[in-house]
């Protein structure tokens, strides 16, 4: 690897990472202000209840960049090939764990918050919950194809790609709560 390349791969690395640091700093207290105390501790509830499922990945992606990159010096190609389909029917295995795993905590959130929240805040973090867990299921299940993007690419752009991403996805959270959608809304688009 050319050492201008090793150079900029370094300089992207410390740019995402101040990026992060900075987001992190200035995300908080907006949304902490755009939800209100109330809505936002309901959604850092589950948010950390959501957080232990990502456990379930269980370092598969690491091993997939490292076969990767190892089938490729190698020039094996059909091997990679079935390691990508064999980690696509694993992480799809995954993401349907994780969807049963987040059933019976959205089932049993009644028995798990009872005692501190109000019918209200329960109906409210049930929802938040059932859309976290949906979206962590999809995203387990093409987990496989995130990581194979990853390693058919530059390591830096790769990595600068994702966190745009993750900043566009910020910034809808944003734009949909500055138009006033909020949970209740789409519990009652989804109950009608």
């Amino acid at each position: 690897m050319p050492a201008s390349q090793l150079k900029s791969g370094a300089f992207l690395s410390y740019v995402v990472l101040a990026l992060q640091n900075l987001v992190g700093l200035l995300y908080t207290p907006f949304m902490l202000r755009m939800m209100g105390k109330s809505e936002y501790g309901l959604y850092s509830i589950a948010a950390s209840i959501v957080a232990y499922l990502t456990i379930l990945d269980l370092g598969f992606g690491n091993a997939i960049v490292r076969y990767t990159a190892k089938f490729r010096a190698k020039n094996k190609q059909e091997e990679q090939y079935e390691m990508f389909g064999m980690f696509f029917l694993l992480y799809c295995g995954i993401g349907l764990v994780a969807l049963l795993a987040g059933g019976v905590l959205y089932w049993n959130a009644e028995n798990i918050f009872d005692a501190s929240m109000t019918a209200n805040e329960l109906s409210r973090t049930k929802i938040i919950l059932a859309l976290m867990v949906f979206n962590l299921a999809i995203t387990f299940s093409v987990a496989n194809l995130t990581y194979h993007y990853l390693t058919s690419q530059e390591t830096s752009d790769g990595v600068l790609r994702n966190k745009i991403k993750q900043l566009f996805v910020n910034l809808l959270i944003i734009f949909l709560k500055k138009h006033e959608f909020s949970v209740n809304r789409l519990k009652r688009a989804l109950v009608s």
